[in-house]
């Protein structure tokens, strides 16, 4: 049932501490189909989002359906956005597909975790800006969710981010596979079948996410790619005409791969490189300035860069189209005079273990100093997490079917 709530105007304005989004990432207009709508009901904050609360988030009405899934601390629910007069009397009515919406609901119980959950969406609509300034994913949709609006509202415990996002299509990949294994179990189809079906649907995937990956680089590095972070929407006739899609002649599976949770993304100047001089040293000996050097490098990060944390694609973003990817120039050589090292080197490892690089592994069990002393396996933690998580993810997709059918009767020989 819905829940009765207190009729009040709210301001609109985000909390104090937090800074609005600049013109750079401001919400997309509403399309004309919304410009003649009723005015959407006014409602309090709420602490605990359920099944019938209705929900104000900007100028748009949102009635919670169901839940869609949850993590550590946010929940994402079905929602149906609300038009027109009347819709507050009697039973929810049947939700029009076209007005439902997946909607997000962060809690944040600090300022650290309230920045990181506005910089997920302002990154949504800071991609979606710099895609259609340019023509590079002309052929290729950008497969993350469209931000439509969010809202930072005040709860009993601190803040709460709600964010009405794209329902992406399809099921989460690793209940799909689960699924593909107990059908396959049941199957009479050879292993190696199996085998070559997945090595389609793994070429797909990555055909499709790889671009957006790539996109997503020269602003931030999602740090969580795997199988529940990514949708998979098979059997999909969509696909079929869609260039690099996966789907259509060669005997391709029809199926469409979307990325999806930013929660723990990271500004990806922020990641590499900080902007901040390094102290200057205190010693009057050069030799203890010299060996004192790197663990003055990270208390200085420490202090200078909470406060500047995942915001430069914000305040100081540069795209790719207007000068290409800006690493590119920020690794050349000499490029490192004047710059230290990154929040790499503070900040917690993130996402599934399962899918970290070898780069992650030396960085949890022996920290940074050790990993830096490793050029290669440096970078590859630094630049190349989500290339790794998506490669070991297609070789989930391209594996778990047939090893199924493999340790059952279908695979005796």
């Amino acid at each position: 049932q819905v829940q009765q709530q207190q009729q009040q105007q709210l301001n609109g304005s985000l909390p104090s501490t937090v800074t609005a989004p600049s013109a750079a990432c401001q919400a997309a207009p509403e399309p004309d189909s919304q410009k003649n709508a009723a005015p959407p009901i006014q409602t309090q904050d709420i602490d605990q989002l359920s099944e019938g609360t209705t929900l104000k988030l900007g100028s748009q009405s949102f009635r919670i359906l169901e839940q869609l899934g949850s993590g550590s601390y946010s929940v994402v629910w079905l929602a149906e956005e609300l038009r027109g007069h009347g819709h507050m009397a009697g039973p929810p009515q049947r939700a029009d597909p076209s007005r439902l919406v997946a909607l997000k609901d962060v809690q944040c119980r600090d300022h650290k975790a309230l920045r990181q959950a506005l910089f997920e969406v302002r990154l949504m609509l800071a991609l979606e800006k710099e895609q259609l300034m340019q023509d590079s994913l002309a052929n290729d949709r950008l497969r993350i969710p469209r931000c439509f609006t969010y809202e930072v509202h005040t709860t009993s415990v601190g803040s709460a981010v709600r964010t009405a996002m794209t329902r992406l299509p399809g099921d989460q990949l690793d209940n799909w596979l689960v699924k593909a294994a107990e059908a396959t179990a049941k199957d009479s189809v050879h292993w190696k079948s199996h085998l070559a079906e997945g090595s389609k649907l793994a070429r797909a995937m990555v055909r499709q996410l790889g671009p957006t990956l790539h996109f997503l680089s020269t602003m931030a590095y999602h740090r969580d790619v795997n199988s529940h972070n990514i949708m998979i929407r098979a059997n999909d006739p969509a696909t079929a005409a869609t260039p690099g899609g996966g789907g259509g002649g060669g005997g391709e599976p029809q199926a469409s791969f979307y990325l999806y949770d930013l929660g723990l993304a990271v500004d990806a100047e922020s990641w590499n490189f900080s902007q901040f001089s390094p102290p200057t040293p205190t010693s009057s000996s050069a030799a203890e300035a010299a060996s004192d050097n790197k663990s003055k490098a990270a208390a200085a990060e420490g202090s200078n860069h909470e406060s500047n944390h995942n915001h430069n694609i914000i305040n100081n973003h540069s795209s790719s189209a207007s000068g290409g990817n800006r690493f590119a120039a920020a690794m050349a050589p000499g490029s490192m005079e004047g710059r230290y090292p990154g929040l790499w080197r503070i900040t917690d490892i993130g996402g599934d273990c399962r899918y970290w690089p070898p780069g992650a592994w030396m960085l949890h069990c022996f920290g940074a100093e050790y990993l830096e002393e490793r050029e290669d396996f440096c970078r590859q933690y630094r630049t190349r997490l989500d290339i790794h998580s998506l490669g070991i993810t297609a070789l989930e997709v391209l594996c778990s079917p047939a090893i199924t059918s493999c340790e059952g009767s279908n695979g005796s020989d």
